[in-house]
């Protein structure tokens, strides 16, 4: 009887488990505690994770006057923060084991940024690997705590030519090479 019990107990343990691992895939939203992340996309090799809150999800953007602006626009706006910058604020995201990780693997991470006419960043996708050893599989209460650092973090000085655009629209990319030299 107590083996039973102690069966019973251990298969109610690992299921447990099993349910608290996170999977980002296509069509899939993952809860937090206090925020959760959609996966509109994904490739062969990358997936790509947003808020739930996010509203401006086109990758198309607009004039004010609602003209498309034209595909090949290119932004005139300087980045306002340094890659460093970029890098050190998902180092402290990290626990001193996952960035070690995550320093040894192949990386291929990209913030793509909506930003106010101001240059304020207004909302936040992230694509990683789907075999990101750290991103894949974190908690959506620290990767929502990672953007709302990024938030603060990332601003674009606006180009005079690009201020009757009323959502600006970059990625932001992070390499091995960054990386490593963190």
């Amino acid at each position: 009887m107590m083996k039973l019990l102690l069966l019973i107990l251990l298969s109610n343990l690992g299921m447990t488990v099993l349910q608290a691992q996170v999977s980002y895939s296509l069509g899939r939203t993952v809860k937090g505690k206090n925020v959760s992340y959609y996966c509109p996309k994904e490739s062969t090799l990358t997936v790509t994770v947003r808020n739930t809150k996010n509203i401006d999800t086109l990758q198309t953007m607009y004039f004010e006057n609602g003209e498309i602006v034209p595909d090949d626009w290119e932004l005139s706006g300087q980045l306002g923060f340094e890659q460093k910058e970029l890098v050190q604020t998902l180092k402290n995201a990290l626990t001193m084991e996952e960035w070690e990780l995550w320093k040894s693997k192949k990386v291929l991470f990209q913030i793509l940024v909506v930003a106010d006419k101001t240059g304020n960043t207004l909302e936040i996708e992230f694509m990683f690997l789907k075999t990101d050893p750290v991103f894949s599989k974190i908690d959506p209460d620290r990767l929502f705590l990672l953007e709302t650092n990024l938030k603060k973090l990332l601003k674009l000085q606006v180009g005079e030519g690009d201020r009757r655009i009323k959502h600006l629209k970059y990625i932001v990319p992070i390499n091995n090479k960054d990386v490593r030299n963190a």
